[in-house]
């Protein structure tokens, strides 16, 4: 998910938790700024970790069922 500000970032994460604190139970989140041409800043509402991209995936359809926006995004190397 991203947002226009870091605020909004992290008060997208904090009505995450509320809303559904059994699907985020255990993880963290990490609030990452990317430069989109033409657009500017944006902050990308990352949470993890997970064992697995299909424990990844199985968690972001349990988030979408429940309303939210998601996508696996691989890890870094």
């Amino acid at each position: 998910m991203a947002l226009r500000s870091e605020s909004e970032a992290q008060k997208e994460w904090e009505a995450m938790r509320a809303a559904a604190p059994d699907l985020l139970a255990g993880l963290d989140h990490q609030i990452i700024p990317a430069d989109i041409a033409d657009r500017g800043t944006f902050y990308r509402l990352q949470i993890g970790p997970f064992a697995s991209r299909g424990a990844a995936n199985s968690r972001c359809n349990a988030l979408k069922s429940a309303g939210f926006s998601c996508y696996y995004l691989a890890p870094e190397k």
